[in-house]
């Protein structure tokens, strides 16, 4: 008996290390709990922000999906996920298309901010995301964070 509680503590250890990723970046959700980064390979977004089922907030991380995308491209869609844990727009669904509509451009706002105060990316080079987020095909936006849309970020997030 205790052999078999052993064996199953250590097989359960190794598949939470398996799936453990390290944080890309410090993400906290509107309570302030750290986001835990796990790896999923079943995922069918690079990102996508949820809850464990002892509901601590994660982001679960599809890396392959994004392998060819543009380094500031991938970390937008990483910021976009953990802007949804920081305004709390994981926590229900809206039935509103208004309320939905605000708060996909405030994770927007939210994520292209990071961009720029966090990372230092210029004002140009988040034009040039917005153009490159604008002129997705289909194919890349079954792997993109969010619902398609047309974003403008240097107006509707009022970036300087």
């Amino acid at each position: 008996m205790k052999r078999t509680i052993l064996f199953c503590a250590l097989a359960v250890s190794i598949f939470w290390a398996g799936t453990a990723t390290a944080s890309p970046f410090y993400c906290s959700d509107y309570r302030g709990d750290i986001v835990d980064f796990k790896k999923t390979e079943s995922a069918t977004k690079i990102a996508f922000a949820g809850f464990q089922f002892n509901g601590a907030p994660v982001i679960w991380d599809n890396e392959s999906l994004g392998s060819d995308w543009d380094p500031v491209l991938k970390q937008y869609a990483y910021y976009y996920e953990c802007a949804r844990h920081v305004l709390g727009t994981t926590l229900h669904q809206t039935g509103n298309n208004f309320e939905a509509s605000e708060n996909v451009n405030k994770a927007d706002c939210w994520a292209a901010d990071k961009l720029a105060i966090s990372d230092g990316v210029s004002i140009a080079k988040i034009e040039a995301l917005q153009n490159q987020i604008n002129a997705m095909p289909r194919s890349q936006w079954a792997s993109f964070p969010g619902p398609v849309r047309r974003v403008n970020l240097t107006k509707d997030c009022r970036l300087k």
